[in-house]
């Protein structure tokens, strides 16, 4: 019998048919005398329930046959006996038992196709399953090669070496660049554990070894050291070891992995540096000079040891301090504008006075050098600084001892003047006199005697002239007399009327009641002035200006003659000279300065400073 699983067609139609045969059956048995016969036909509906899957629809049938069974009892024409009553409840039963099994027969067979549809489900869901593990395999591989390539070529990008250290078989193995490393071959065989510890420098195995225990007995620690190992040439060199650990289930470490990098150069590099470090440090210490560098937010990076022991700090306290927290209020706004300068990139020399902490204060000589990058910008500047206190103080005992030098010079001048002026010119006007009168006493007959005498007697009057040329240039009486610029000015008429240079002077609020010593030293830079001009200068016109400000007097000498492009050493140091002026100008706290190019002639400008002195038109 064929199996309602196995049926694909419509079972409408089986339905109907079952449902007229009953039908049939049920007619048949109304028209029948009462007996078995008829009503056992009702299995045939039933039977063909069969095509129809499910139980459902047979147990519908069986109970309409039965239902039927018995009105046919009823309706059937005949006797109704008890006989044919037994008979019909046997009939009914038997039914009802063909209907049980035929349902418990399709429970079975629908069962097995249950089976088979959910094994071959399960197969296709299997086969479904490996293929995605197939793909899964095939992806994972993929990716995995894809991964092992990846690595090779960033092993071979960091140009580091690898190792794989086995714990439990205590097995290593190494890439191919590890080996290249370490003078290995491709083909030699893996050194053991203990050779590999053997190779390691003695000064370094032991902090080694106790890296590699930390790393193994603590997850938390990573394997991370530098050391010395020797190759297989017997040369060492300097690796950076690192790796980590991997640890089993129950906390203990089964396997090590870890790249070396060849560090030799940077420890060759770092040697150099800390070998150049120690030579500028002991260069620096032993300069006889404070040496600092300062960055551009001011703050100290380096000092030396003068500038230790000159502030009576460390070198950890200064480099902690900024400029104007180590020099004070006072220091810092003396060198602050030097300091902007240097940082805008130009060196600067300068002196300046520091307060000392002990009280007094010190001079300082600086010289800030900027310190630039790469690009031209300012990073920072060096400081170099030597102690001058002595040597000004040595420079003011100077000037005073030059300053004392020169008054007694002057006041030597002025005995000598007034000796001129007050003996030898008497007595040498005197002189001309009596020779003057000799010729007259003589007789007329001695031509030659009187000849004689006369130019005796020119003779002295000349020398009676040069002698008050000398005694005025020794010791203008007008200076004293009539101040300095009446002096100045007869000394620049006479001055042209000698050497026929055009001279022009040109005075302007001068003060009146100058002191003599402001006096004499403006005087005798002038008269060294023009004294050049008619040395060296060659010039046509000299202009003479004395000027007078509310702070101090200034005097300018300025020619039309050669002018020159440096100083002659040598000939500053003859005669009064250059230097001698800007010293009896520096004793008086003045400036010095001279202006000259070649073919634009030369000016002299000298500056003093006056106190409570009133100016004159």
């Amino acid at each position: 019998m064929t199996s309602p699983a196995t049926q694909t067609k419509p079972t409408g139609w089986i339905i109907a048919a079952a449902a007229a045969a009953a039908a049939a059956v049920f007619l048949l048995d109304l028209f029948s005398p009462v007996g078995i016969t008829v009503p056992m036909l009702y299995v045939l509906p039933i039977l063909v329930t069969w095509f129809v899957p499910g139980e459902r629809i047979t147990v519908v049938i069986a109970g309409c046959s039965f239902i039927l069974t018995m009105l046919g009892m009823v309706l059937s024409p005949g006797e109704m006996t008890s006989a044919a009553g037994v008979d019909r409840a046997i009939v009914s039963t038997l039914l009802l038992i063909v209907a049980a099994l035929l349902n418990r027969q399709k429970g079975a067979v629908q069962q097995s196709v249950n089976a088979n549809r959910a094994l071959r489900e399960n197969e296709e869901r299997l086969q479904r399953l490996n293929e995605t593990l197939e793909t899964r395999v095939r992806e994972r591989t993929a990716a995995l090669a894809e991964a092992n390539e990846r690595w090779h070529w960033v092993v071979r990008a960091t140009n580091d070496g690898v190792w794989d250290w086995d714990l439990r078989s205590d097995q290593l193995h190494y890439s191919p660049r590890w080996k290249e490393m370490h003078g290995f071959r491709e083909e030699d065989r893996p050194e053991s554990t203990e050779e590999w510890l053997a190779r390691i420098h003695p000064e370094d195995r032991t902090g080694v070894l106790a890296a590699l225990d930390r790393c193994r007995a603590d997850k938390g620690s990573q394997f991370y050291e530098e050391y010395r190992i020797q190759k297989t040439d017997g040369t060492y060199f300097w690796v950076l070891d690192q790796g980590i650990a991997i640890f089993n289930d129950e906390g203990r470490a089964i396997r090590m992995i870890g790249a070396e990098s060849d560090i030799t150069w940077r420890k060759e590099t770092e040697e150099a540096l800390h070998r150049r470090e120690y030579e500028f440090r002991t260069l620096a210490d032993n300069v006889p000079a404070l040496f600092a560098y300062v960055d551009r937010d001011q703050r100290y990076r380096f000092v030396n040891k003068r500038y230790e022991e000159h502030f009576n700090r460390s070198d950890e306290e200064i480099t902690r301090m900024t400029m104007r927290e180590l020099l004070g209020a006072e220091g810092y706004q003396a060198v602050q504008p030097y300091l902007e300068q240097a940082l805008r990139g130009e060196s600067v020399s300068f002196h300046y006075r520091l307060p000392a902490a002990g009280g007094g204060e010190r001079w300082l000589a600086a010289q800030y050098v900027p310190d630039k990058d790469q690009h031209g910008l300012v990073t920072g500047m060096f400081v170099l600084q030597n102690d001058i206190t002595e040597q000004k103080s040595s420079e003011e005992r100077l000037r005073e001892l030059s300053g004392r030098l020169l008054i007694v010079q002057e006041e030597e001048r002025r005995r000598i003047a007034r000796d001129l002026h007050d003996d030898v010119m008497q007595r040498m006007g005197a002189l001309a006199l009596d020779l003057y009168g000799l010729v007259a006493a003589t007789s007329s007959h001695e031509v030659g005697l009187q000849s004689q005498l006369k130019a005796c007697g020119a003779s002295a009057e000349q020398l009676t002239t040069d002698l008050q040329r000398v005694a005025h240039q020794l010791h203008p009486s007008a200076l004293e007399v009539m101040g300095l610029e009446v002096a100045v000015r007869e000394h620049v008429n006479e001055f042209a009327s000698r050497t026929g240079v055009t001279a022009e002077f040109v005075a302007r609020d001068v003060p009146k009641d100058l002191p003599l010593e402001y006096a004499t030293c403006l005087y005798r830079v002038m008269q060294e002035g023009l004294q050049n001009v008619q040395k060296h200068a060659g010039a046509h016109t000299v202009l003479v200006r004395l000027l007078g400000t509310g702070r101090g007097l200034g005097l300018c000498v300025h020619d039309d003659g050669h002018g020159f492009e440096e100083l002659d050493v040598t000939a500053r140091r003859k005669g009064l000279g250059l230097t001698s002026m800007a010293e009896r100008v520096g004793m008086l706290r003045g400036t010095f300065r001279v202006k000259t190019k070649p073919g634009h002639g030369t000016e002299l400008h000298v500056w003093v400073p006056l106190e409570n002195v009133n100016g004159e038109a």
